[in-house]
């Protein structure tokens, strides 16, 4: 092992997740603006159905991408949180459990409705029968 090499790497790696976190909340803003822009097409233009379809794709997306964020940004914080840990080599085994513990949390949790009810959800998939 070469340790000024491991321990360079480990400093640009440090510095590169601290230079990922600062750009991450405009990474956000643009997404949520990308959003924006696709709410105000789709109330502002009579679409067709098949660019009613491209547009929901790239909604998709870009709700993708924004999810990826936000849980970069959970993750960050623990990291964050906990990363004095990284200087004791007995405290680094708690710094990961925190961020898998963390990541387990993101990956299993499940969406619930604000506002509307699985009926309605059922409803506005299925087409409501005053729409035809």
């Amino acid at each position: 092992m070469d340790v000024k090499d491991k321990i360079i790497e480990i400093i640009d790696t440090l510095d590169e997740i601290d230079e990922y976190d600062v750009g991450l909340v405009d990474k956000l803003s643009n997404a949520d603006s990308k959003l924006s822009d696709l709410y105000h097409l789709i109330e502002k233009s009579k679409l067709k159905t098949g660019e009613c379809y491209r547009v929901i794709q790239e909604e998709r997306k870009i709700l993708l991408e924004r999810r990826k964020i936000k849980d970069d940004m959970s993750l960050l914080a623990v990291y964050k949180r906990e990363k004095e840990k990284l200087l004791n080599d007995k405290n680094r085994v708690f710094l990961k459990q925190s961020i898998f513990k963390k990541n387990r949390e993101l990956q299993e949790s499940i969406y619930n409705n604000r506002i509307y009810t699985e009926e309605e959800i059922n409803r506005i998939l299925m087409g409501d029968k005053n729409d035809l």
